[in-house]
């Protein structure tokens, strides 16, 4: 009698081990989903004053979290333009002041990332304005901005081959505005200088504001990557999302 209870409960162990272990097993990660199409419109803000005029824009991106940074970015900027000179209605110098922008959207890796940059302009009296980039890339599955060392898998290995390419190019693109020590020192090899990028379906951009690599005149400058340069230099979380462009 006791031999027979102790093989049934052996029995019944054996049963139950599949369906502990089955229980134990950790759920699979729901995929991940990505919003779209990745713009869905855009803010457009006017004011005009005796002394200034503003109109920006920018764009509406389907991801809340993606367009409160662009907002909250856009706010500082107007907020620092209207405090440089708040009393000025062209009394002591006659031209209004101006903060203008445009901007461009791209989307890469069949919607997964999404880039934008937005192109400033700012007039504050003096022979000519200013402009300079502001660019984001976002995760589209949460909004996130990824700066560039989140991008690339060694970024100092890296940046030694975008600067080297970049310089290159650069020096034969820019003609008789070549600086050399200008160039040499917006292309240093360090993230500060490679901020400006987005990314799309043909590779990565850089750009560069005046006076970054050259004399204001010579204007905004831009190096496309190819990913076939680049690719091996972007992390594999990275790579998976760009799969369908790469």
């Amino acid at each position: 009698m006791m031999h027979t209870i102790f093989l049934t409960i052996i029995a019944l162990l054996l049963l139950s081990a599949p369906a502990q272990a089955q229980e134990s097993a950790p759920c699979p990660a729901p995929p991940l989903t990505f919003c779209a199409p990745t713009m869905l419109g855009q803010v457009a803000i006017r004011e005009e004053t005796a002394g200034h005029l503003i109109d920006m824009r920018y764009p509406v991106l389907c991801d809340a979290d993606a367009t409160a940074t662009i907002r909250d970015d856009m706010t500082a900027t107007l907020a620092r333009f209207k405090a440089i000179d708040p009393e000025h209605d062209q009394s002591e110098f006659p031209h209004k002041y101006s903060m203008e922008s445009e901007y461009s959207v791209w989307s890469a890796g069949a919607g997964r990332l999404g880039s934008v940059k937005i192109q400033i302009f700012e007039y504050t009296g003096g022979a000519h304005g200013m402009y300079w980039p502001e660019t984001w890339v976002f995760n589209m599955a949460d909004g996130e901005p990824l700066a560039l060392d989140e991008i690339l898998l060694d970024p100092q290995d890296a940046l030694q081959m975008i600067s080297a390419h970049v310089r290159t190019v650069l020096r034969s693109s820019l003609g008789n505005m070549f600086v050399p020590e200008m160039l040499q020192d917006g292309t240093r090899p360090t993230l500060s200088n490679f901020a400006n990028y987005i990314l799309s379906d043909e590779g990565m951009t850089f750009f560069f504001s005046p006076y970054q690599v050259a004399p204001f005149a010579a204007g905004e400058s831009a190096v496309p990557l190819p990913w076939s340069m680049i690719r091996r230099y972007v992390k594999p979380e990275i790579r998976d999302l760009l799969s369908p462009s790469l």
